[in-house]
């Protein structure tokens, strides 16, 4: 059965998932919702539904997404870690997230362990089990994390900053010793000591940190005019944040 219905007669607006689960809730076989320009389109198999589609129609209230549900439908159209970072500084706390912002906030380990574990707890969830759910989720976040990392360190923009930043034996030398380092980024997203993890990484080498101080890359000599905290800098944002120098955008093939 087809049931046509104006869209100017949804005062608040149309969600159209929201609707069709509304609707099968309220025992509307229905098997679809098109969404023309200015028709809705119910598809469904019993007959005889009008009066119940006009109450559902009546009592909808579309849900409005919030900016942590928008950016999350983003997560995999463009690099995960940035996108990523982008959802943690929408949230202000935990605590104040709605029931559908936790659950996102959990799948993608947005706040501390013991918050989450305990949001696991709260869902149903013995203590074993709700460890044992975040220790996977945080083995898919580092996966998916060190997935970005691998398509930064395997771009020509490392060699590029490097070489634009260093004589070609120094460029050389730098990639050299940072090889080990490149290799953790890429395998498991590391990036140091000040980054919240347990050991030194490739940021302390760049940044000259924890067992870096006044070593690392600040012993090279940087070309003319080029300074160390130019270097540093590019090489920071595009490991960390995954923007790449202005230039090599522009002139990338």
């Amino acid at each position: 059965m087809k049931y046509i219905k104006n869209i100017a007669s949804f005062t608040n607006g149309v969600n159209t998932s929201q609707l069709l689960k509304e609707l099968i809730d309220a025992g509307v076989l229905a098997k679809s919702i098109i969404k023309q320009s200015t028709h809705l389109i119910i598809l469904a198999n019993n007959e005889d539904q009008d009066t119940i589609i006009d109450i559902a129609i009546a009592d909808h209230i579309p849900v409005i997404p919030t900016t942590l549900e928008i950016i999350e439908k983003t997560l995999y159209q463009g690099d995960y870690m940035t996108i990523r970072e982008t959802m943690r500084t929408s949230i202000s706390s935990f605590s104040e997230l709605t029931q559908n912002e936790k659950e996102i906030a959990a799948k993608y380990c947005l706040s501390d362990d013991t918050s989450l574990v305990m949001f696991y707890m709260g869902s149903g969830l013995d203590q074993t089990q709700a460890v044992n759910k975040h220790k996977v989720r945080r083995a898919e976040d580092i996966n998916n994390a060190a997935l970005s990392c691998k398509l930064r360190a395997e771009s020509p923009v490392v060699k590029y900053i490097a070489i634009k930043y260093l004589s070609i034996a120094d460029a050389s030398a730098f990639l050299d010793s940072i090889r080990n380092f490149l290799e953790d980024y890429k395998t498991v997203a590391h990036l140091g000591l000040a980054y919240g993890q347990n050991r030194d990484g490739i940021m302390d080498y760049i940044e000259a940190t924890n067992a870096y101080v006044d070593i690392g890359l600040t012993l090279y000599t940087f070309n003319t005019p080029y300074t160390y905290i130019q270097c540093r800098d590019e090489l920071k944002n595009y490991l960390v944040y995954g923007i790449s120098p202005t230039e090599f955008d522009e002139f990338k093939a």
